[in-house]
């Protein structure tokens, strides 16, 4: 990869893509050592894949709308990893987001965009923010960052699937309650792993979500394993079942708070050691 450095006064970053007609494939692609911002790029961009984006100063991407990234390499940049907005019928898939000043990456996706295989390890901040709900989040590692994925600002259904969540110094997944996300179809959450968390799950949900077959394991001090909170209207019953709870640090290790008038809960089925 044949490094691209800062053009100085010419852009205040160091790759700028403007087009109204659609931008360029990018394909190995190495953007290194701005002083600046990396790549910003409001065309569309049809596929980003095989680039790396390392060691630059500012934020190192923003892409406005992108519909492959695949199989890229964000890491050591002094701040976030950028933004990325995946348009429908795309996919974010196979990238490493690694060792970031602050956050791994922001992530605006489309409602029918496949979220899967991505690591985001060693990270300042947050690992990964995501601003919208894709169709599904799946077989990710959130490891070892300040806090792992936050969820925020987008009201759709969410499949959240196999991933991994472990080491990281909050929450693995936080649902803000800004989100409350399940105004549409349930939102399963099904056959995650969080371990060694400082927390596992916070959520907030108005309609049924089903969070079922996880394994919450590990240091969750100060925070409880999982803390759901149950907001709005219309409410409908949750499922918590079928989870495992495993050498938790903290009690409760099962928390919710719920408005007057909240729906059920049905947390039946769940194993405590």
């Amino acid at each position: 990869h044949p490094p691209l450095h800062g053009w100085g006064s010419v852009s205040p970053a160091a790759v700028r893509i403007d087009s109204s007609n659609g931008g360029p494939v990018l394909h190995d692609v190495r953007i290194a050592d701005s002083s600046t911002q990396g790549l910003y790029a409001t065309a569309s961009l049809p596929i980003v894949e095989d680039c790396v984006f390392e060691r630059n100063q500012n934020d190192a991407v923003y892409m406005g709308s992108a519909t492959l990234v695949r199989n890229n390499i964000w890491r050591d940049n002094n701040r976030d990893g950028g933004r990325v907005t995946v348009i429908n019928g795309g996919e974010f898939t196979g990238n490493l987001i690694r060792g970031n000043g602050s956050d791994g990456l922001e992530l605006d996706t489309g409602s029918q965009v496949s979220v899967r295989d991505n690591d985001f390890i060693d990270n300042g901040s947050r690992g990964l923010e995501m601003r919208s709900a894709p169709l599904e989040f799946v077989g990710n590692r959130i490891l070892h960052n300040g806090s792992g994925m936050e969820l925020r600002f987008y009201r759709d259904a969410l499949f959240v699937e196999g991933n991994v969540f472990a080491y990281n110094n909050s929450h693995g997944l936080s649902v803000r309650s800004d989100s409350c996300c399940g105004e549409g179809a349930p939102e399963p959450v099904e056959y995650n792993t969080f371990i060694g968390n400082r927390g596992g799950l916070g959520f907030n949900s108005e309609a049924g979500a089903i969070i079922r077959y996880n394994l919450f394991q590990g240091k969750t001090q100060p925070q409880a394993a999982v803390r759901l909170n149950l907001n709005g209207s219309p409410q409908e019953d949750m499922v918590f079942s079928y989870n495992a709870f495993v050498g938790n640090q903290v009690e409760p290790w099962f928390d919710v708070g719920a408005p007057s008038g909240s729906p059920f809960v049905d947390v039946t089925d769940n194993y405590w050691n």
